[in-house]
Protein backbone atom coordinates (compact mmCIF):
# COMPACT_ATOMS: atom_id res chain seq x y z
CA UNK A 1 0.00 0.00 0.00
CA UNK A 2 1.16 3.66 -1.19
CA UNK A 3 2.43 5.66 1.95
CA UNK A 4 0.64 8.48 0.41
CA UNK A 5 -2.50 6.56 0.87
CA UNK A 6 -1.96 6.06 4.23
CA UNK A 7 -1.64 9.77 5.18
CA UNK A 8 -4.45 10.74 3.77
CA UNK A 9 -6.74 8.69 6.10
CA UNK A 10 -8.13 9.56 9.52
CA UNK A 11 -6.80 7.76 12.64
CA UNK A 12 -9.74 5.71 12.80
CA UNK A 13 -9.52 4.32 9.39
CA UNK A 14 -5.73 3.69 9.66
CA UNK A 15 -7.10 1.21 12.92
CA UNK A 16 -9.42 -0.09 11.04
CA UNK A 17 -7.35 -0.84 8.35
CA UNK A 18 -4.67 -2.18 10.43
CA UNK A 19 -6.94 -4.49 12.25
CA UNK A 20 -8.43 -6.44 9.07
CA UNK A 21 -5.14 -6.33 7.29
CA UNK A 22 -3.87 -8.27 10.59
CA UNK A 23 -6.81 -10.28 11.06
CA UNK A 24 -6.53 -11.48 7.74
CA UNK A 25 -2.40 -12.31 8.59
CA UNK A 26 -3.91 -14.42 11.79
CA UNK A 27 -6.09 -16.23 9.43
CA UNK A 28 -3.20 -17.21 6.77
CA UNK A 29 -1.34 -18.24 9.86
CA UNK A 30 -4.34 -20.90 11.06
CA UNK A 31 -4.85 -21.81 7.93
CA UNK A 32 -0.62 -22.43 7.44
CA UNK A 33 -1.04 -24.16 10.68
CA UNK A 34 -3.85 -26.42 9.98
CA UNK A 35 -1.97 -27.39 6.68
CA UNK A 36 1.07 -28.55 8.77
CA UNK A 37 -1.18 -30.69 10.97
CA UNK A 38 -3.13 -32.17 8.09
CA UNK A 39 0.26 -32.77 6.60
CA UNK A 40 1.71 -34.27 9.14
CA UNK A 41 -1.20 -36.46 10.09
CA UNK A 42 -1.03 -38.03 6.23
CA UNK A 43 2.68 -39.05 6.67
CA UNK A 44 2.73 -39.86 10.38
CA UNK A 45 2.77 -43.67 9.77
CA UNK A 46 4.68 -43.58 6.82
CA UNK A 47 8.10 -41.85 8.00
CA UNK A 48 9.99 -41.05 11.71
CA UNK A 49 8.15 -37.21 12.00
CA UNK A 50 9.38 -37.03 15.71
CA UNK A 51 13.40 -37.58 14.46
CA UNK A 52 12.05 -35.15 10.77
CA UNK A 53 11.05 -32.52 13.07
CA UNK A 54 14.35 -32.42 14.98
CA UNK A 55 16.40 -32.51 12.13
CA UNK A 56 14.04 -29.56 10.62
CA UNK A 57 14.63 -27.85 14.00
CA UNK A 58 18.55 -28.36 13.38
CA UNK A 59 18.62 -27.44 9.36
CA UNK A 60 17.00 -24.17 10.47
CA UNK A 61 19.24 -23.33 12.99
CA UNK A 62 21.96 -23.66 11.06
CA UNK A 63 20.64 -21.69 8.12
CA UNK A 64 20.66 -18.66 10.61
CA UNK A 65 24.68 -19.07 11.48
CA UNK A 66 26.83 -16.42 9.85
CA UNK A 67 30.32 -18.50 10.56
CA UNK A 68 29.29 -21.70 8.99
CA UNK A 69 32.54 -23.07 9.10
CA UNK A 70 33.39 -22.53 13.11
CA UNK A 71 29.14 -23.78 13.57
CA UNK A 72 30.75 -27.20 11.81
CA UNK A 73 33.93 -27.50 13.90
CA UNK A 74 32.15 -26.58 16.59
CA UNK A 75 29.41 -29.21 16.42
CA UNK A 76 32.31 -32.03 15.02
CA UNK A 77 34.16 -31.77 18.04
CA UNK A 78 30.85 -31.82 20.48
CA UNK A 79 29.67 -34.58 18.48
CA UNK A 80 32.23 -36.91 19.58
CA UNK A 81 32.54 -35.08 23.42
CA UNK A 82 28.81 -36.47 23.91
CA UNK A 83 28.74 -39.38 22.28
Amino acid sequence: MDDNNLDNKTEKELIAEFVKRFQTLELDGEVIKQGKKDLKEEFKEKIDLKTLDKVIRVLKIKMKVDHKDTFDEMMDQLESEFS
